[in-house]
């Protein structure tokens, strides 16, 4: 890979390119500069709302704000 990558992927500079704690070496696993970029370009977080309708298991997505059953 490219430098820059090897600097996102151990943790030395964040996916939107500013570097953590001055360019020092990083820890060796991905770190973001703000609870934003986390959410950016982090692992997405879905929650789910279980829901009983007539015997199938409903769930409401707090990303998209769509409903979904099981079948």
């Amino acid at each position: 890979m490219g430098e820059i990558a090897d600097m996102m992927i151990d943790g030395t500079m964040c996916p939107c390119g500013v570097f953590i704690d001055d360019g020092s070496d990083g820890p060796g696993y991905m770190q973001y500069c703000s609870p934003q970029c986390e959410r950016d370009f982090g692992t997405p977080t879905h929650t789910f709302e279980d829901l009983e309708i007539s015997g199938q298991r409903r769930f409401s997505c707090d990303l998209c704000e769509r409903s979904l059953k099981t079948p």
